[in-house]
């Protein structure tokens, strides 16, 4: 059986990306891809050009939580960056793009309550736009998310933890205050060990 994984997880997301449709039923972004600072490599002049509108991928771990050998969940930000690069909209106005607000409602729509491999539904938290820009718009959408991280399952001997190697006895003493309290005899709870 295959363990989810955050490789199956971005593609699942990638796959998700690359689907979406505007309002008339065209696929929207004709680039999709894992973030690598493309926009800002594009306007340093140090990056490859890109069709655009584009969307790119970004992952941001806020906070692990180990739950027990092997696994751990983590509160995970996912975080599109929309650029796109219109300078006349053919409508009367110039260096005025209105359709990256449209791009941005595509991604919403489309992502929200959105479940990757091994992740909890996205939930949308903010969108934001990117005035550092030149001709080409950035305009920045985050969700969250909890990615479930079962990579540690999988040991070294190809063999799966199903259940952890712990013998755990616990061996309890009641405190004589709080059954009695509650009209409750240590007899009925078959309890011997009362102090």
């Amino acid at each position: 059986m295959q363990q989810p994984d955050i490789l199956k997880a971005t593609t699942d997301i990638l796959n998700k990306l690359s689907l979406i449709k505007d309002d008339n039923g065209q696929v929207v972004f004709k680039t999709v891809a894992v973030f690598n600072d493309h926009y800002q490599r594009l306007v340093n002049g140090k990056g490859f050009s890109y069709l655009t509108p584009a969307v790119f991928l970004e992952f941001k771990w806020t906070k692990t939580t180990v739950l027990n050998l092997g696994l751990a969940a983590s509160d995970l930000d996912v975080i599109f960056h929309i650029v796109d690069n219109q300078l006349d909209a053919m409508d009367g106005t110039l260096d005025q793009n209105l359709t990256q607000l449209n791009l941005r409602r595509y991604i919403i729509r489309d992502m929200t309550e959105f479940y990757p491999t091994g992740m909890s539904g996205f939930m949308y938290q903010r969108g934001q736009a990117d005035y550092n820009h030149t001709d080409t718009y950035h305009r920045i959408v985050t969700f969250k998310t909890i990615y479930l991280d079962q990579d540690a399952l999988y040991t070294n001997t190809g063999q799966y933890y199903k259940n952890p190697p712990v013998t755990l006895v616990i061996n309890g003493i009641i405190s004589a205050g709080i059954p009695k309290a509650h009209g409750i005899s240590y007899d009925q709870l078959g309890y011997d060990n009362v102090i």
